[in-house]
């Protein structure tokens, strides 16, 4: 995905200085016009992959947060259970002692 997001770039990146080269050409006002338009039009495209880019990484971060704290959520129950059958354990023997 990040090489798309660099893809977009070197392409707006390679427009602009297309753009500026014709503007440098021709100067008429109809082609700056087009020229502006152009630049525009590639550097949303641009913001647009960028944006769509940042809500999969933020998406990918909630994931791996759900994801983890339902691993500590169960290691803690079993973390609970262990303890209750230590204690479990304990008391029989002290049981078994009397």
């Amino acid at each position: 995905m990040l090489l798309a997001v660099e893809i977009k770039a070197q392409n707006a990146y390679e427009t602009v200085n297309t753009v500026m080269l014709e503007i440098e050409g021709e100067r008429k006002q109809g082609q700056v016009r087009k020229a502006e338009d152009r630049i525009k039009k590639h550097f949303n495209e641009l913001r647009q992959a960028l944006h769509e880019r940042e809500q999969r990484l933020l998406d990918d971060v909630t994931t791996l947060k759900t994801d983890k704290l339902t691993r500590l959520k169960h290691q803690q129950m079993l973390i609970q259970q262990y303890k209750n059958n230590i204690e479990h354990a304990r008391e029989q023997c002290k049981n078994a002692l009397q």
